[in-house]
């Protein structure tokens, strides 16, 4: 089985998300998908996708992958190599006749947990929309969520910063009074805050209960991230883009 073609799709799914879709063609009518999204970049992400295609055409793709040279083109060569061996690995799996994590080592679960990621499907941003959105959620059976309160405030910007920090505070009580104490909460602070600020934001969500607290800080300084785990003691997830 070889790959005969690739093909870059940018498909709108909201009002804020455009997913970019690599499609890799076989000569045996087999297709192999990978998911290369890479947000405001899209055509970029799709430039690099169809500047690397040239080198796996014509390939065995139980012999094939990408690499990434020496970090080349940041988080838009990272990404257009991730969804490129993506959708080789799901070809290697259909070559072979086998589920992907087989090939990935074995099953290890019959069962993973996940959780309900609701930003971009929020159309206002009140602490009511946030809670009748979670209500929704957990109609539909879901009972882990993960918020992004403060995507309004950045660091660099203090006027008006605590009314911003209050507002997302709000949120969050909202969502927590309405899912009650059973589900599991996370709040994603796509790296709004300095050190400070984090601590004092960290400290104030410990009365929610969270599973974690999500990119707090820019992910620079591992020292400074490794001081704020300790300091808080709170779960902290991250680095998605180092």
């Amino acid at each position: 089985m070889r790959i005969k073609d690739v093909v870059v799709k940018i498909v709108n799914v909201s009002i804020y998300t455009n997913w970019i879709i690599v499609i890799l063609h076989t000569d045996e009518g087999v297709c192999g998908y990978g998911d290369a999204t890479l947000d405001t970049m899209e055509f970029k992400v799709k430039q690099a996708i169809e500047a690397i295609a040239e080198r796996i055409i014509g390939k065995n793709v139980l012999d094939c992958s990408v690499e990434l040279a020496d970090n080349a083109d940041g988080m838009v060569g990272a990404a257009a190599v991730s969804g490129l061996n993506i959708a080789l690995w799901d070809l290697k799996a259909k070559a072979v006749g086998l589920p992907i994590y087989q090939l990935l080592g074995g099953l290890q679960h019959r069962r993973v947990p996940t959780y309900v990621s609701f930003n971009r499907s929020l159309k206002g941003r009140t602490p009511d929309d946030f809670s009748k959105m979670v209500e929704t959620l957990m109609a539909g059976g879901d009972r882990a969520f993960k918020c992004a309160p403060f995507d309004e405030y950045f660091w660099r910007e203090p006027i008006g910063s605590e009314t911003l920090l209050s507002r997302g505070f709000e949120r969050v009580k909202a969502i927590r009074e309405t899912i009650g104490n059973e589900a599991e909460l996370s709040v994603d602070c796509h790296w709004r805050f300095e050190y400070s600020t984090a601590l004092k934001v960290a400290e104030a969500l410990q009365a929610y209960r969270l599973f974690w607290i999500e990119a707090p800080l820019p992910e620079t300084d591992a020292a400074q991230l490794s001081g704020l785990r300790h300091a808080i003691h709170q779960r902290i997830a991250g680095c998605e883009i180092q």
